[in-house]
């Protein structure tokens, strides 16, 4: 007992956002008996709510930036090779290629953010409710190849913005009047607040993305109200490794004997499954993919299994797809966009300007990277499990798996 009580104290303890609990008891086999009050938190239009609002204000704001990107060249430095040279001209393309791309992939990745936000929360309060409690995998933020891409991504626009404000200013003279210089600093400043600001926000909540622990039930929260009952719930909890929930979840489970599960069996059988899976050295040896923000979509699998038919968990998938109507048409701006700008550069190289070629491969390669993640992204949460429910549907009972 005492081996399984502290890392759960441990578990829980990561958690930031505040919940109000009440006195409960729970169902080992059949699940929750009676609703107790943070079981709110895991409930659909409340995550909705909360992911949504986190979403639009990103969104928002780097779709300024896109817009102002796209409509001024008044932070944009000219990349004409005839009075910078060619490399001057080849660096001012590749770095403006970035100021543009920067805010396109990382619309994108809010949108991931926000999906994997709520999967995760609702994966954790379901299966909390269900006696046990997922032990997430904390990655760094810096050891993402997609962070280090993002941050790669987000220096070179502001090189290029370096670039436009000493070529606009001939820094090369005089530096300490020009910096003092009025009209110098509220450029600098309308830079600031223009890009600068959005994508430094964006940054602190890609950032914290990363520890989905921070965003859920608190310890102390969770033995408000009824302590005792509280702890006995605890200590009933099992514990699932995040490593071994992605191995469980690789493959569709079957029950005992491969006998069919619906609905509250599917639950109860990944509990079994995960947390036995768990017990020994397998999460320790398990190592989860470093593209943490794309990869590990572990909760959607067990989330939208087309054999959970409880009104809750068919409210829950009704509102997942209808929010991919919105997500598709982002997704579809911003590869429309892509788009615009490869066939602009490829007119213009076309034209004779080889400079050019220096933004096409940037504009090339996040067009790829931003068709990979959002493939990832609706391969997982839509396909898959659309065919899989179409294939359950399709089985007579006695052999749906």
């Amino acid at each position: 007992q005492a081996q399984v009580t502290a890392p759960v104290a441990y578990s829980i303890s990561f958690i930031s956002v505040t919940a109000m609990p009440s006195a409960t008891t729970y169902g080992a086999a059949d699940g929750p008996t009676r609703k107790v009050e943070w079981d709110s938190r895991g409930a659909t239009l409340g995550l909705l709510i909360q992911v949504g609002a986190l979403l639009g204000k990103q969104v928002a704001a780097l779709a300024v930036i896109v817009l102002q990107v796209v409509s001024s060249y008044d932070y944009l430095m000219s990349c004409n090779p005839e009075i910078i040279g060619f490399g001057m001209a080849a660096t001012c393309e590749w770095s403006k290629a970035h100021v543009r791309c920067f805010p396109l992939i990382a619309i994108l990745v809010s949108l991931l953010i926000a999906a994997r936000m709520l999967m995760f929360l609702r994966a954790y309060y379901q299966l909390l409710k269900r006696d046990a409690l997922v032990v997430f995998d904390v990655l760094p933020a810096y050891k993402d190849p997609l962070f280090l891409i993002l941050l790669f991504s987000m220096s070179q626009a502001c090189l290029h913005f370096a670039l436009n404000i000493g070529a606009a200013n001939d820094l090369s003279k005089d530096i300490k009047n020009k910096v003092e210089d009025a009209e110098f600093q509220e450029s600098v400043n309308d830079l600031a607040l223009f890009y600068i600001v959005p994508a430094g926000v964006f940054f602190a909540l890609l950032y914290s993305s990363y520890d989905v622990a921070e965003a859920v039930l608190p310890l102390s929260k969770f033995f408000e109200g009824a302590p005792e009952e509280a702890l006995a719930h605890v200590r009933r909890l099992q514990l699932i490794p995040e490593p071994a929930a992605v191995a469980v979840l690789q493959h569709r489970m079957e029950g005992k004997d491969g006998q069919a599960l619906e609905g509250e069996a599917v639950y109860r059988r990944f509990i079994d499954l995960a947390s036995e899976l768990g017990r020994g050295n397998f999460a320790s040896d398990r190592q989860l993919s470093r593209w943490r923000l794309v990869a590990t979509w572990w909760p959607a699998k067990l989330l939208l299994d087309g054999r959970l038919a409880d009104e809750e968990s068919i409210h829950f998938h009704r509102a997942w797809y209808a929010s991919w109507l919105p997500s598709l048409g982002l997704i579809g701006f911003v590869l429309y966009y892509c788009y615009l700008l490869i066939a602009d550069k490829c007119m213009d190289i076309a034209g004779g300007s080889r400079e050019d070629i220096a933004g096409l491969v940037v504009y090339v390669g996040f067009t790829i990277l931003i068709c990979r993640f959002a493939f990832e992204m609706a391969h997982t949460t839509l396909i898959s499990p659309f065919f899989a429910r179409n294939l359950d549907a399709a089985k007579p009972p006695t052999e749906a798996a």
